[in-house]
């Protein structure tokens, strides 16, 4: 994701915001249900498989409808550094022009 989001620095904020958290959303919700399949494909014994079968579906509910909400948060702190860093080569280049 912090890929896609340098990729798509020079783009505007709206462009990269909907990709960032489309994508970050996407991998989200599969990263859950393929956590789930897996705990119930390789489970080590049939007692455990049939616990993890038995449990209720909301961890991939809440996948599916709020991972969003990470994506934004990783959205919202990337920015906040992009705009860390611009800043301070902004600063910077103010200093060096002072200096000489």
């Amino acid at each position: 994701m912090a890929g896609l989001f340098v990729g798509l620095n020079g783009k505007e904020w709206y462009w990269r915001s909907f990709f960032v958290i489309a994508v970050g959303w996407l991998v989200f919700a599969v990263s859950v249900n393929v956590y789930w399949w897996y705990a119930f494909q390789y489970a080590p014994n049939e007692e455990v498989r049939s616990s993890v079968a038995l449990k209720d579906g909301a961890p991939r509910v809440f996948g599916m409808l709020f991972g969003w909400v990470f994506s934004l948060a990783f959205l919202l702190v990337a920015e906040l550094i992009r705009h860390l860093v611009i800043f301070g080569f902004r600063l910077l280049k103010i200093n060096d022009k002072k200096i000489t």
